[in-house]
C-alpha cells in the first residue's frame, strides 16, 4: 500500500522556490514525518495537485487543487471525507470550497480569511479580514462546544446557513441555524 508523490518545480533556498505536483494515497503521518512537523489533523490524502512557494513579493502561496482526504481525525473531530479547493497568498487563504464529510454531520465552507503563517509576527492581528459561508447539515453541537464559549454545554443536531463577516476583533455572525434536541 505505498502512495504517490510527484515534485516539479525549483528549490534554491528557503526564500526561493516553486513546487508544485500530484499526491495520491499518502498517509499525513508519513508526510509529517517528512517534514518533521505536526498538524491538528490526520487521515489519508487520496488524491489532488498542489503548489507551494515563495512569489516575486517574497511571500510564501500555496495552492490546493481537487483535494480529497479520508478517514482521519481534525482537531479531535472524525471526518470520512474532506475534499478542498483551496489558495493561499498576499496573507489571504481563499476556500473555494472545503467539503467535510462525517457520521457527526456535514459542512460546507467557502470564501476568505487573513492571516500571516510565514513569519513570527501572530497569526491573526484585530485587523485581520475575515469573509466565511457555512453550509451545517445534522452536526452534532458538542463536538463544537470546545470551541464555543457557552455558558453550558449543548447538545442537539445543528443545521442551516451562516456566515461570518469583518474583522478579528469586531466580527459579525449572521445566519439561519436550528438546533433540534438542544440541550
Amino acid at each position: 500500500d505505498h502512495g504517490n508523490l510527484t515534485l516539479k518545480g525549483f528549490y534554491k533556498d528557503i526564500s526561493s522556490f516553486n513546487v508544485y505536483g500530484n499526491i495520491n494515497r499518502i498517509k499525513l503521518s508519513k508526510l509529517y514525518s517528512l517534514l518533521e512537523k505536526r498538524f491538528p489533523i490526520t487521515g489519508e490524502i487520496l488524491n489532488g495537485f498542489y503548489n507551494i512557494g515563495i512569489g516575486a513579493d517574497n511571500n510564501l502561496f500555496f495552492k490546493i487543487e481537487n483535494a480529497e482526504l479520508a478517514n482521519g481525525i481534525l482537531d479531535n473531530i472524525p471526518y470520512n471525507k474532506i475534499k478542498i479547493n483551496s489558495k493561499y497568498f498576499d496573507n489571504i487563504l481563499n476556500i473555494d470550497a472545503l467539503e467535510f464529510e462525517s457520521d457527526i454531520g456535514d459542512l460546507d465552507i467557502n470564501g476568505n480569511i487573513n492571516f500571516n503563517i510565514s513569519s513570527e509576527k501572530p497569526l491573526f492581528t484585530s485587523q485581520s479580514k475575515i469573509d466565511l459561508e457555512m453550509n451545517i447539515k445534522d452536526f452534532e453541537v458538542q463536538r463544537i462546544n470546545q470551541y464555543a464559549h457557552w455558558e453550558i454545554e449543548n447538545k442537539g443536531l445543528l443545521t442551516g446557513q451562516w456566515k461570518m463577516s469583518g474583522f478579528a476583533n469586531n466580527v459579525k455572525i449572521t445566519g439561519d441555524i436550528s438546533i433540534i434536541n438542544p440541550l
